[in-house]
């Protein structure tokens, strides 16, 4: 009987001790999960945040070293076709020191002549245009035009003669205003008006105006 007990005693013991280490086992297992679990969650917040920071760096790279667009200030009160022309020749400005990011004060006062420059040549040939479609208008005028034409041509020359003068004839030979529909016909009215009075031409006209001829110069 004592052998057994002391048996029994050693099976308890043995077992005891493989159930503690069993139980330790497990709880470091899961000691080791937690901190596993803990670890990963963490490391991948850490993968995205690096992530996000070499997202955010290869933002930076794009923008990096790029200028913020020009802007011309203007004082209030400028009309809107003022504003578009300035913001037009910031964006000039801008693409050319994207080209030339080292360009000096002279470099870029040479590109603000050459673009106004060239701004002034296109009004003057848009305006030249104009002037001669004002002309077009007025020879294919159901009254003023057609068979009228040379009618017209000459009661012009009337109102001219008796009102007129070298300098006005200037301004609407230099401004392509002798072209315009609105100023033949009231030329022409007034033309028509002295025809049937009877005025005496005015001595300050030295030439007869010719309208249509009149064209813009700038």
């Amino acid at each position: 009987m004592a052998e057994e007990d002391t048996g029994a005693e050693a099976q308890t013991s043995t077992d005891g001790t493989t159930q503690t280490d069993a139980t330790e086992q497990e709880a470091t297992g899961q000691e080791r999960y937690a901190s596993d679990g803990a670890e990963n969650p963490a490391g991948d917040a850490g993968d995205g945040s690096a992530d996000d920071a070499g997202k955010a760096g290869d933002e930076g790279e794009t923008t990096e070293g790029e200028p913020e667009p020009l802007k011309i200030a203007l004082p209030e009160g400028v009309p809107d076709e003022h504003r578009e022309a300035a913001d037009k020749f910031a964006g000039v400005v801008g693409e050319f020191l994207k080209g030339k990011p080292d360009a000096t004060p002279a470099d870029i006062a040479q590109l603000a002549v050459d673009h106004q420059l060239a701004e002034v040549r296109k009004a003057t040939e848009d305006f030249s245009a104009e002037v001669e479609r004002w002309g077009d208008e007025v020879r294919n005028d159901p009254v003023l035009g057609g068979d009228n034409f040379g009618t017209t041509q000459s009661h012009v020359h009337q109102a001219m003669e008796a009102y007129g003068s070298p300098e006005l004839e200037h301004l609407l030979d230099s401004t392509g205003l002798g072209n315009n529909k609105a100023v033949i016909e009231a030329f022409a009215k007034i033309g028509r008006d002295i025809a049937g009075a009877g005025v005496e031409p005015s001595k300050g006209s030295t030439q007869a105006f010719d309208p249509i001829k009149a064209r813009y110069s700038a």
